[in-house]
């Protein structure tokens, strides 16, 4: 297999996710963040099941735990002002298996385990 240097603009679950699954298969993968650092932005990102399996596969799902928050509600809000317009409970399996990051460092902590410079060596 061909082995690409790959730049991903963006750091956030979906650019850093692609950056490992790449890094796993033997490509030199540099991400582009233009945050100076991770900041708690007021909003929160469900990781359903699957997508946790996917982590796990990727060898980061139990340092993601070690962070995450588990939703006990799936709840539901008007976009203009935020009423809350259902609020559902979440099952067991649920509860166990779907996480939130609790912290704007999780995915940066993740990807760090990789020894991967999360924004490019400016010395060259």
């Amino acid at each position: 297999m061909d082995r690409f240097e790959i730049a991903i603009c963006g750091g956030g679950v979906g650019g850093l996710t692609a950056a490992l699954a790449l890094i796993k298969t033997g490509h030199k993968v540099t991400v582009f963040e233009r945050a100076e650092k991770f900041l708690r932005i007021g909003a929160d990102v469900n990781l359903t099941p699957n997508a946790v399996k996917a982590l796990d596969g990727l060898g980061i799902g139990d340092a993601l735990r070690q962070t995450a928050a588990r939703p006990t509600y799936r709840i539901s809000r008007t976009w203009d002002t935020g009423e809350e317009t259902s609020r559902l409970p979440m099952s067991k399996a649920a509860e166990k298996n779907m996480v939130r990051p609790n912290s704007p460092s999780t995915a940066a902590t993740c990807f760090r385990r990789w020894n991967r410079p999360l924004m490019p060596d400016a010395s060259g």
